[in-house]
């Protein structure tokens, strides 16, 4: 994990932090442009990014995610500034990290003053439980036949071990249905997106919306899975920053 501060010039006192769960094996230098974009806003970050292991294993992932709360729930201890208030941006298999951050924000007390300081909860290509295989593989930058052989291999091992690491996939994927945390969403996807199916998304934001979230979508005809920012930026950042005024997360 990355923690960075906003700019030093910022006016004193407590400050928005967001919470970047990078697309599997994100380098910092690729969360670049998003970073850039929280601390020009007065936004401190936390940033990370998982690998397949921790989808393959998901109690490695639910380790990590563990970790976060603890860090950010305990501001002192971690040596961190105290956040005004808690957003969350994860990529692609961070929808996955978040079911998991909702099963460990409801079955732990430690975490409840983390749950109180939510304020937006935006993702960026969230694949469901079925699409992870496909997404292990195209994480893996390999193409053709190869890209087919990991995602036939992955899609194999989660089939053998569905009594196993499957349960907490699923559990994963049931509390992000569910979602109990009421902050407004924000959702960027694309209809051309084989990872994370226009069909799926829609699927939870209907449900959520159900239950009374405020969501917002920003949707793409044909932009590659979690590429929108690189070939849309003026979309991309322009709704991002009136989803956080229209929210009063920034002036």
């Amino acid at each position: 994990m990355t923690y960075q501060q906003a700019s030093s010039n910022v006016e004193e006192g407590n400050r928005p932090m967001v919470v970047i769960a990078g697309w599997m094996g994100a380098k910092e230098k690729q969360l670049k442009p998003y970073l850039s974009f929280y601390h020009n806003k007065n936004i401190d970050t936390l940033s990370f990014a998982v690998g397949p292991k921790h989808v393959l294993f998901p109690s490695e992932a639910k380790k990590q995610m563990e970790s976060v709360l603890g860090y950010i729930s305990d501001p002192e201890k971690s040596g961190i500034k105290t956040p005004s208030c808690i957003i969350f941006h994860h990529f692609s298999v961070g929808g996955f990290l978040y079911g998991l951050i909702l099963l460990l924000l409801k079955d732990s007390n430690r975490f409840t003053n983390v749950s109180a300081i939510i304020r937006a909860q935006i993702f960026d290509s969230p694949p469901d439980y079925k699409s992870i295989p496909k997404g292990i593989a195209r994480s893996m930058g390999i193409e053709g036949i190869a890209e087919n052989i990991i995602e036939l291999s992955a899609r194999i091992y989660l089939k053998l071990s569905e009594n196993y690491a499957g349960v907490l996939h699923r559990a994963s994927s049931d509390a992000f249905h569910r979602n109990s945390i009421p902050a407004p969403s924000l959702w960027f996807y694309s209809k051309a997106d084989p990872v994370a199916r226009i069909e799926d998304c829609v699927t939870v934001i209907e449900k959520w919306k159900s239950r009374g979230t405020i969501v917002q979508e920003c949707v793409w005809e044909d932009t590659p899975h979690i590429q929108h920012a690189r070939y849309d930026p003026k979309r991309y950042f322009g709704t991002l920053e009136k989803f956080l005024k229209d929210h009063k997360i920034i002036a």
